[in-house]
């Protein structure tokens, strides 16, 4: 469990979404880390993240990163899902700013 304490809100990870079904987000590719650090640090390597896709097209769930990020494209909120770290390849990209993940998080509410 030790291990994924680092795991924190507002990281964007370059994560394994494999295996998938139907429209889920599919490959190696960016995520957004949207659970909080006390789930993470305690849940055993599983953390909710929105993946992240450079397809911009226009839908009302999509936020586009902030342009200072080396990571381009936009947060996709209507697939939000939990990933369990221990079984999949990711690595560590860059954090979002407070401003933005407080977006994020605001829009992720509305769905519930």
């Amino acid at each position: 469990m030790y291990q994924y304490k680092n795991i924190n809100q507002g990281q964007i990870l370059k994560v394994s979404l494999d295996p998938t079904k139907g429209h889920e987000q599919s490959g190696w590719r960016p995520a957004l880390v949207v659970s909080n650090n006390e789930f993470n640090k305690y849940n055993g390597g599983i953390i909710k993240v929105v993946p992240i896709t450079s397809n911009t097209k226009p839908f009302p769930l999509h936020l586009p990163l902030p342009y200072n990020l080396a990571t381009s494209g936009v947060v996709e909120l209507e697939h939000e899902r939990a990933l369990d770290l221990g079984t999949r390849s990711y690595k560590f990209v860059e954090t979002v700013s407070e401003e933005f993940l407080e977006d994020v998080l605001d829009h992720i509410r509305l769905t519930y």
